[in-house]
């Protein structure tokens, strides 16, 4: 069940790389070319002379520091830098200081490229990277991190939705299998752990506790109702006498029972802690199903 293949893709496409920072240690500037437009074509090296690096844009003459070295033309505003070699890549965006930060695209020599916000020349907030072979991730970043809600299609046709944390499936997802295999629920470092409910092509239904990418049971299973006459899909807290709540659409929908009206929980941010406490309560089997 483990998907160990797509586990080693998102190690790869972590790319806690660090463009700007990582660029600046012990270069020199070669030349520095002031235009009318007020914008600069530098020309950059490396100490020993072996690598080379173009920027054309906005720059500031300021002194930061290069390893032993100093540069005194660094970008700052909008621009370009290119990177050539087999490692090499071209980023066109924001810096602050020669680092780059606010909104950027860059392109790897591998082909893959990434479009969003940057922190600290890592990838920052929402970003989207997409690669020659199919692979697409659209999603949050933190500092270089899949970080919160995202989206990842992969090259043969696998589908995960859901929470992120460090690059890795965490917290409440639906991961779409090439062969019609679905599974819905919780993931923990990458992992099947927790309520969860497997659905295979052929229509079997493994429905409940999972751990490290194994089925344990059904024991933490929410619980149902004897009644022929309910919906089992809708739960309620055992005091609540006026909502009732559903878990549909990768979201939380609540059910005023008086009116009949439903909202969508999430799409209201002061309501989080209500979709965080019935993501746990669903979980532990501790909602009522009406």
């Amino acid at each position: 069940m483990i998907r160990l293949k797509h586990l080693i893709t998102e190690q790869t496409k972590a790319f806690d790389i660090n463009v700007a920072k990582k660029w600046m240690e012990g270069k020199k500037v070669v030349s520095a070319d002031k235009h009318s437009s007020g914008k600069y074509k530098i020309v950059y090296k490396s100490i020993d002379g072996k690598y080379t690096w173009f920027y054309f844009g906005e720059a500031e003459n300021t002194k930061i520091q290069s390893g032993t070295q100093f540069l005194f033309f660094v970008p700052h505003g909008y621009g370009t830098l290119i990177h050539k070699g087999v490692s090499g890549w071209t980023y066109a965006g924001y810096f602050i200081n020669g680092i780059a930060n606010g909104y950027g695209e860059v392109k790897y020599s591998d082909g893959d490229v990434y479009k969003g916000e940057w922190k600290d020349s890592k990838y920052n907030g929402y970003g989207e990277i997409k690669s020659p072979d199919g692979y697409v991730y659209k999603g949050k970043w933190k500092l270089g991190f899949k970080f919160g809600y995202g989206e990842v299609k992969y090259s043969d046709g696998d589908v995960y939705k859901g929470e992120w944390k460090d690059s890795k499936y965490n917290g409440y997802g639906v991961y779409k299998f090439n062969n019609g295999d679905v599974y819905k629920g919780e993931f923990k470092v990458d992992l099947f752990d927790g309520y969860g409910e497997l659905t295979y092509a052929n229509g079997e239904i493994k429905k409940g506790k999972w751990k490290a990418d194994e089925f344990v049971g059904s024991a933490n299973e929410p619980p149902t109702s004897n009644s022929s006459n309910t919906q089992s899909d809708w739960y309620k807290y055992p005091n609540d006498k006026l909502y009732i709540y559903q878990q549909r659409d990768n979201a939380w929908w609540a059910k005023n029972i008086k009116t009949n009206k439903e909202y969508n929980i999430a799409s209201n941010p002061k309501y989080k802690t209500s979709v965080d406490n019935l993501n746990t309560k669903y979980a532990q089997g501790k909602l009522i199903a009406v």
